[in-house]
């Protein structure tokens, strides 16, 4: 169960880095056009 949790929280974090990385790259492509 404890394995399980730390997975989902990696896997959390990981998503969140992801939705800021791609946000991030659409604001500049945005502010770049």
């Amino acid at each position: 169960m404890k394995k399980e949790n730390n997975l989902e929280k990696i896997t959390r974090n990981e998503a969140i880095k992801k939705m800021g990385k791609y946000a991030a790259l659409t604001a500049v492509g945005t502010f770049v056009i």
